[in-house]
């Protein structure tokens, strides 16, 4: 996998902060550059994923800022939310590429710097908590002009035969703040108690009837196709990598439960959720994934294992309820095991070095009664601890070497940097 050329431009213009990109970006001949950059590194054709488990992140976790919060900490926490899903399992996440998109087809957009600098910053926090090298940077063919050739292409076609269905399914929560303005046009808020964010819009009427139910439903159809763009840009860029695709946005993984497909062991794998480990941070998670690389692949075995298993046997669920089984009858048993195995460990040494603790006192004791010279008489007090203590000692270590070499012992060493 290639550098994403972004982290080259930073590297060259000495941007190490937003406050930096602010003030480079003031100059014409930076601004240049970078637009030359982008221009240069288009992918006219997709190039092989690096080796080991991938998948590419739909919208809404892909960081492209699309149909998700635009907000700095709402951009940092899709970040972490994207690693806590597929840190434990994936060697790489392809994510949009919308630097190259913005830059090279919309740069004298007014809007265009501010989406810069938000990107800018999301690619300088995945430097700081260690993820540069673990994800893909790849653009995604957004286009809405050729809406109903792409959905074919992607094979949803079935959103063009149903639209009327989805329309409806959107109406029944969603909220729609119309105001009708001049020139048949339609300022628009659209809010769904299962999206992150307000869509606000202005919209043309065209040929539509300007009654509210009318102006409604045409909204309503009009929120559908954008939503179904970025569906169908993110199935095909799956389909080009040869990678599963993890969708989280709720209309998108409404429509594409509809496909009735079999997950995969990825689907599964991106769906499960470890909240013991809620309070570690993502820098921390990747750094003892890197830290014990030889226990991370034993664990992501056994997990690789478990899922292939479940599939042979299971019936047609969806990844998230086959998620929640294999979280329930593998990975929170195993980890009561492990805790169990080291508490029976540390309490059967303490219990034997409290016993050697006694006896090696009475060994000194009786040796000063008898006469014994003080040195001989400690000697012989420690003599007896080692003795009484050591057995139980070793056989402590022996058990922590043992628990070490357990399938979840990397997830449960995970579990102790909690906060």
């Amino acid at each position: 996998m290639s550098r994403y050329w972004l982290y080259n431009w930073l590297d060259v213009q000495g941007i190490t902060s937003l406050h930096d990109a602010e003030a480079r970006l003031q100059a014409p001949e930076v601004r240049e550059s970078l637009k030359e950059l982008a221009l240069e590194n288009r992918q006219d054709d997709t190039p092989p994923v690096a080796s080991g488990p991938a998948i590419v992140a739909g919208c809404g976790l892909d960081l492209s800022g699309y149909l998700d919060c635009s907000d700095d900490s709402c951009r940092r926490f899709q970040v972490d939310r994207l690693f806590r899903q597929a840190w434990f399992y994936f060697d790489r996440i392809v994510v949009d590429d919308a630097v190259t998109r913005d830059v090279a087809d919309h740069w004298d957009s007014k809007s265009v710097q501010s989406r810069l600098l938000s990107h800018i910053q999301v690619v300088l926090y995945l430097r700081s908590i260690g993820a540069e090298d673990l994800v893909e940077f790849r653009e995604k063919r957004l286009c809405s002009v050729h809406f109903e050739k792409h959905l074919r292409e992607a094979g949803l076609e079935g959103l063009l035969t149903e639209e009327e269905k989805w329309i409806t399914y959107l109406s029944q929560d969603a909220d729609v703040l119309l105001r009708l303005g001049p020139k048949d046009k339609v300022d628009f808020d659209f809010r769904h108690p299962d999206s992150e964010i307000i869509i606000h819009q202005t919209l043309a009427l065209e040929s539509c009837s300007r009654d509210l139910d009318s102006v409604r439903r045409h909204v309503l159809r009009d929120i559908l196709r954008t939503y179904a763009t970025h569906l169908t840009a993110d199935v095909l860029a799956a389909r080009a990598a040869g990678l599963p695709l993890a969708s989280t946005l709720w209309l998108h993984r409404q429509i594409l439960q509809e496909q009735s497909r079999t997950p995969t062991a990825e689907d599964i794998a991106f769906s499960l959720s470890l909240p013991v480990l809620a309070n570690v941070s993502v820098k921390d998670l990747i750094r003892i994934r890197r830290d014990n690389q030889d226990g991370f692949e034993r664990f992501r075995d056994r997990l690789r294992e478990a899922l292939r298993e479940r599939l042979k046997t299971a019936a047609a669920e969806t990844a998230l309820a086959l998620a929640k089984e294999i979280e329930r009858d593998l990975i929170e048993p195993e980890l009561r095991a492990i805790r169990l195995r080291l508490e029976t460990a540390h309490s059967t040494l303490a219990k034997k070095t409290a016993v050697g603790i006694v006896l090696g006192g009475l060994a000194t004791t009786c040796g000063l009664l008898a006469g014994a010279v003080p040195a001989v008489a400690a000697t012989a007090g420690i003599g007896t601890l080692i003795a009484t203590a050591g057995g139980g000692a070793t056989k402590t270590l022996d058990e922590h070497r043992d628990i070490q070499l357990a399938d979840m012992y990397f997830l449960w060493k995970a579990i102790g940097h909690r906060g």
